[in-house]
């Protein structure tokens, strides 16, 4: 059975112009090898987050299931 292990991060930035800025993403490994680009940029133009239900779906068809539904 795989280990997976899930730590989310989180992110600010603060401008002058534009104000404060949040991201949110997560680090990802399965049996300790890196899974998935889900870095949390933060940034006036561009920000990146992460919902975790996206970060499931793409484990679990990682592993060869379908994932169907409103949440993902």
């Amino acid at each position: 059975m795989a280990k997976i292990v899930l730590k989310s991060t989180y992110v600010s930035d603060e401008c002058e112009t534009c104000g404060l800025n949040f991201a949110s993403g997560f680090d990802v490994t399965i049996d300790g090898e890196p899974f998935g680009d889900y870095e949390a940029i933060a940034t006036c133009f561009g920000s990146s987050s992460h919902e975790a239900s996206a970060v499931l779906k793409d484990i679990l068809e990682h592993f060869g299931h379908t994932v169907e539904g409103d949440c993902v």
